[in-house]
């Protein structure tokens, strides 16, 4: 069991010093200037808008009565779509481009 404990241990350093490094490093998308921190959890609260949008579209496509526009709601869905892959793509490029050692500076 300690050895597990340690393994974890060892798996918490390691996404502190991500973290670390993410929150140092600058991304820009568009006229804006984050960190790659920012712009996962911007990601991540673009996802999730996504998934929203998914369940209503889905109930409301198999209500005979639906409460919302279900093409208005796939309109929104699609226009977080591109920006989700956008973001996605311009953080998957930093990823790619950025040495660890480059966020390590203190």
């Amino acid at each position: 069991m300690s050895e597990l404990y340690k393994l974890y241990d060892e798996l918490q350093k390691q996404i502190f010093l991500i973290d670390k490094i993410n929150k140092s490093i600058p991304i820009e998308i568009g006229k804006s200037k984050l960190t790659l921190a920012d712009a996962a959890k911007l990601r991540g609260t673009i996802e999730r808008k996504i998934e929203v949008l998914d369940e209503l579209i889905y109930s409301c496509s198999s209500n005979k009565n639906p409460q919302f526009d279900i093409m208005e709601l796939m309109k929104n869905r699609n226009k977080l779509l591109e920006e989700y892959y956008i973001l996605n793509n311009i953080i998957k490029n930093k990823d790619w481009t950025t040495e660890l050692n480059d966020g390590i500076q203190g």
